[in-house]
């Protein structure tokens, strides 16, 4: 792999998600007072369980995880050790981050070091055919 590539792939990840996250929030009909209902059939990777994705809504970019039927999380996709970028990785049900090996479980608690800290997290639930993701005042 050229140096570099895995740079302008995240870029490009990146881009797609803010992207698909505008059609998002200016779609959503149910878009009140700090909450944001995402319709599944608009992240199909949502669809099933183990699915991610990471988009950006109402300035904030947050990592969506469908960690089981009736449970998804909204966490930042930035590590709090060294703001590296964190995945999802559905097998073992956890985020990890790739930089110096922090794991952290499906509410964003830290399972393992070097972080010390959780990942800043939104209240997120799955409720008919939809994520609802309060993002606050």
């Amino acid at each position: 792999m050229k140096a570099g590539t895995t740079d302008r792939r995240g870029f490009f990840r990146r881009l797609a998600s803010l992207l698909a996250g505008w059609g998002i929030l200016f779609t959503s009909r149910e878009a009140w007072a700090g909450r944001v209902a995402i319709p599944l059939e608009r992240v199909k990777r949502l669809g099933r369980v183990g699915g991610s994705i990471t988009i950006r809504l109402k300035g904030r970019e947050m990592l969506l995880a469908r960690h089981s039927e009736e449970g998804v999380s909204a966490v930042s996709p930035i590590c709090s050790h060294e703001k590296c970028t964190v995945a999802y990785r559905r097998r073992v049900r956890r985020f990890e981050c790739p930089c110096h090996g922090s794991f952290f479980d499906v509410d964003g608690n830290v399972l393992n070091g070097p972080a010390t800290r959780p990942l800043t997290t939104w209240p997120a639930v799955l409720r008919d055919g939809r994520i609802i993701v309060d993002l606050g005042p």
